[in-house]
């Protein structure tokens, strides 16, 4: 089975998604692929201060988040203080391909969940090194996402082009990872 999904680093129901995909991964069940996207291109580039409206939100997200977990899934989920623009690390991320992409990905949402880090600031940008050895794809993935629908992440497309988004994305993974 062939899946594609669309996510970004900055949103918690992606970072569920991302759990849900290791597990398929694990198991070798799946071949898996995620497109790193930026959900809302209007963020300023540095990322957005997490306001008490912000926090609000979040708080609810997470709170519904922790409702779709199953018992083995550990997304740590915690409110930073800036909610990073991921556009940058989204195309460091596009130039990776195969298990160093999974480890990147697993590691930026590490950054920002757990770490509570701001990957749009330039001090963490710095410490990716180098990029991958394929061209960027980031661009592409970005008109890919706008254009179709539902325009939510994660979206996950399977190999017979089924689209679901949003949570409804998060039960099809749930519903592959744990038959």
């Amino acid at each position: 089975m062939k899946l594609v999904v669309y996510g970004d680093f900055n949103c918690p129901y992606s970072a569920l998604a991302s759990v849900r995909l290791d597990r398929l991964l694990r198991d070798g069940t799946a071949e898996v692929e995620w497109r790193s996207v930026q959900h809302d291109a209007a963020m300023p580039p540095r990322g957005s201060p997490v306001d008490d409206e912000l926090r609000c939100e979040l708080e609810r997200e997470i709170t519904e988040i922790c409702g779709l977990m199953r018992g083995d899934e550990l997304v740590p989920l915690e409110i930073m203080e800036t909610r990073p623009n991921t556009a940058e690390v989204s195309r460091v991320f596009s130039t990776l391909d195969g298990e160093e992409a999974h480890f990147r990905r697993r590691d930026f949402f590490d950054a920002v969940w757990a770490q509570g880090r701001n990957v749009s600031d330039p001090t963490f940008l710095g410490e990716l090194g180098s990029e991958g050895s394929i061209p960027r794809r980031d661009v592409e993935w970005q008109a890919e996402w706008s254009g179709g629908e539902p325009r939510v992440v994660p979206r996950l497309v399977l190999a017979d082009g089924t689209v679901h988004g949003g949570v409804e994305a998060l039960e099809q993974l749930a519903a592959f990872a744990y038959g």
